[in-house]
């Protein structure tokens, strides 16, 4: 009898070892990807909720026939992704005095703002529009999907990388990057 391990075992052992260490790294690999990519969700998610919170408080009331009130918001509503992109020429901050308008430029302003800085364009790309739009549209990087009449909401787009295995999963030809979209109404007509 022989006591201990022969070479072949331990090379055999060795291989095990090895072939599990690999699906740990790609598991490892899989879930940063998956994280990321919430990440990204959140993010988005969050920005547009924090704008809905500021035109909420800076809606305009108007009386209705039965005596209530209802609220507008059209002071927000944006042409297209390039609106508001730049400082307004009326900075709202504490202690300013400033119109529904301009306090709605410069919402609109600081959110995309907030965007930007989180995504420098060299990261990931994103667009943003507050807009009406038919309900249940999507946007994307072509055309945000705004209309004369709709629902209005915040409407993100942002592209996010996919990892090699999707890919190669879709296709040959796959794009290294997919549209995600995130729409929040605020008000339907």
């Amino acid at each position: 009898m022989h006591a201990g391990f022969s070479l072949l075992e331990v090379l055999v052992a060795l291989m095990v070892l090895a072939v599990g260490l690999l699906g740990l790294a790609g598991m490892q690999a899989r879930s940063l990807t998956l994280a990321r990519d919430a990440e990204l969700a959140l993010v988005m998610s969050a920005q547009a909720e924090s704008l809905a919170e500021s035109m909420r408080a800076n809606g305009i009331a108007s009386a209705t026939a039965s005596g209530g009130l209802a609220y507008s918001w059209a002071h927000y509503e944006e042409e297209d992704y390039t609106s508001h992109l730049t400082v307004p020429g009326q900075a709202c901050q504490a202690g300013t005095e400033c119109s529904a308008a301009d306090l709605a430029a410069w919402d609109l302003y600081r959110f995309k703002q907030a965007l930007a800085t989180r995504f420098p364009a060299s990261s990931t790309a994103w667009k943003a529009v507050v807009c009406r739009a038919a309900p249940g549209s999507q946007p994307s990087f072509a055309d945000s999907g705004c209309r004369p009449s709709g629902e209005l909401g915040v409407r993100i787009v942002w592209r996010q990388r996919q990892d090699a295995r999707t890919r190669a999963a879709l296709a040959s030809g796959a794009s290294a990057t997919v549209e995600k979209r995130y729409v929040l109404p605020i008000q339907t007509d």
